[in-house]
Parts: C-alpha cells; sequence; structure tokens
C-alpha cells in the first residue's frame, strides 16, 4: 500500500470503528483491511440485521 492510501489509516489510529454491513461479508473484508493497516476496530458479528433482531 502505498503512502497516499495509508494516509486516512494514520489519522484514524486513536479511534475505535464499528464495521458492519446488512450480512457481515464485506463487514469481515474492511475489518481485515483496517486491521492490517494497525487500526483498533471490531466487527459486528452476524451483520446489521443481526444487531438490530437483538435490539428489539
Amino acid at each position: 500500500m502505498n503512502r497516499e492510501h495509508r494516509q486516512p489509516y494514520e489519522l484514524l489510529k486513536d479511534k475505535e470503528i464499528v464495521i458492519h454491513c446488512q450480512f457481515e461479508l464485506h463487514g469481515n473484508v474492511i475489518y481485515r483491511q483496517l486491521v492490517n493497516n494497525g487500526l483498533k476496530d471490531r466487527n459486528l458479528i452476524g451483520g446489521y440485521r443481526t444487531y438490530k433482531f437483538a435490539k428489539m
């Protein structure tokens, strides 16, 4: 990854990011990319639909 792509990650290093998508698949891909770049983030297991159902 070149410097131009890494720069946005540097701005977020002190933040916690929660990743979610409708079914979890895309969230997993993004989660791995962010973790590989040193970010502290969490993947919402089961996707947003699972979260929404659990909140009912």
